[in-house]
């Protein structure tokens, strides 16, 4: 056949038709198929989930895409063809992402009781967010397949104030990424206490751009999310207990047998302390003014008021310990310090 119509032949025209056909049936079937399948389970597959919002126009434009590459198009139809493509394909792409995302904030939403509102708020926020950086990706995927037109050169044209919305829009979307990862990994939550850098407080609010805490003092902290993700934090709140170290300095004329005998009965003391598991005790070291005896031992209680009278006992007890032994402190005289690790 060699027939032409609009510079394609009969037989470019055939197969052409037949992709178009096939494409568009098999499409056809593939979406069909998948809303049956959300309509018979109320949880189905994500993947039929995705599958069910494909529209009829995306149908068309991909039997039609497939179809193109049997004929021999001018180049300003296949530019133009290219342009509708890509806004089509962007709005599918955009359909079925935004059902993944509800998909997953119904879930999270679901482990939230009805009475959080504050963290129920923040996984709503957080969604709206990602849905708003997905539809401007996209904007920019499609003014990016219309010829002669550079998303970049119009980001320059706009000088300083498309530099200040850059960078304003970097330090969002930093924000918003770092409050996911906080959701998704839990470091902490509401309620927690924890440290990061030198500040320190009770988590009240996880927001989609900052955290708030509390501190000891009561005023609010507010710290951005990226900055809480960029510095080591301590969350106090997971510890299952707390384990301490603390020096006892003796004086350098303490006779041996005393120190000898003094591990086993600083055992023997702590071990009647509530609360306590006693860890070692040891003639850790001699000083040019002392002898150091180092003690460890674990609060079995987490709290930090526990933690605080614990210790007071256990200062104490050694100290009586001390005195009853007729064991003198180190010269000159130190208080009882400890290391809290």
């Amino acid at each position: 056949m060699t027939e032409t119509f609009f510079g394609n032949s009969l037989s470019a025209w055939t197969q052409a038709l037949v992709a178009f056909v096939l494409t568009a049936f098999v499409l056809g079937l593939i979406v069909m198929f998948s809303r049956n399948q959300v309509k018979k389970q109320e949880k189905a597959l994500i993947l039929f989930r995705i599958l069910s919002r494909v529209n009829w126009a995306t149908l068309i434009a991909v039997a039609l895409w497939a179809a193109a590459h049997f004929l021999t198009l001018p180049a300003e139809l296949l530019q133009f063809l290219r342009v509708i493509f890509s806004s089509i394909l962007a709005l599918q792409v955009g359909f079925c992402v935004e059902e993944l995302i509800k998909m997953v904030a119904d879930k999270e939403l679901d482990k939230v009781p009805e009475d959080e509102l504050t963290k129920r708020s923040s996984i709503r926020g957080i969604a709206m967010g990602v849905r708003v950086l997905l539809w401007m990706i996209l904007i920019i995927f499609v003014l990016e397949s219309i010829p002669n037109l550079s998303i970049v050169n119009i980001i320059t044209s706009l000088g300083l104030g498309g530099i200040a919305i850059g960078l304003a829009a970097q330090s969002f979307v930093g924000d918003l990424l770092s409050s996911l990862t906080i959701r998704l990994d839990k470091p902490f939550d509401v309620g927690d206490s924890i440290t990061i850098g030198e500040f320190s407080g009770t988590v009240q609010k996880i927001g989609v751009k900052s955290t708030t805490l509390r501190n000891v003092s009561g005023e609010d902290l507010v710290i951005s999310n990226s900055n809480l993700l960029a510095n080591p934090l301590q969350n106090f709140s997971r510890m299952e207990e707390r384990f301490h170290i603390l020096s006892l300095p003796l004086a350098l004329d303490t006779p041996v047998e005393k120190l000898d005998g003094l591990a086993a009965e600083i055992e023997e003391t702590l071990n009647k302390i509530e609360n306590v598991r006693f860890g070692r005790a040891r003639f850790k070291s001699i000083t040019p003014t002392s002898l150091e005896v180092e003690v460890a031992y674990t609060v079995t209680d987490p709290q930090f008021s526990v933690f605080v009278q614990v210790s007071h006992a256990v200062n104490l007890a050694l100290l009586n310990l001390l005195q009853q032994n007729g064991i003198q402190p180190g010269s000159p005289l130190l208080n009882l310090t400890g290391l809290n690790q």
